[in-house]
């Protein structure tokens, strides 16, 4: 490959490492708010309390969607890292 279109290259696996982390940092944040929500509302007996189930629904899917944002940042994280690795000690040789 040409230097020019090596660095394009390491220029767009940064960007995707970036986007993975910031997914991540995303989901986090989602699953704490999650779970301040749960804690504030659970009753005496341990159980979280709902309005309706409507309600209880959209909580858990803003649990999966925090589940899936977190799997989607770390993949991009970890496949864009090793390609990095990977084109960095191809540049060693």
């Amino acid at each position: 490959m040409r230097v020019n279109d090596m660095n394009n290259l390491k220029g767009l696996l940064i960007g995707l490492f970036l986007l993975g982390l910031i997914l991540y940092i995303i989901s986090g944040k989602m699953k704490y708010r999650a779970s301040k929500y749960e804690f504030e509302n659970r009753t005496g007996g341990g159980v979280v309390e709902f309005d309706s189930f409507e309600s209880a629904n959209k909580h858990q899917n803003k649990g999966c969607f925090a589940q899936l944002l977190g799997v989607l940042g770390m993949l991009l994280m970890g496949g864009s890292g090793v390609l990095l690795a990977l084109i960095f000690a191809m540049e060693g040789n």
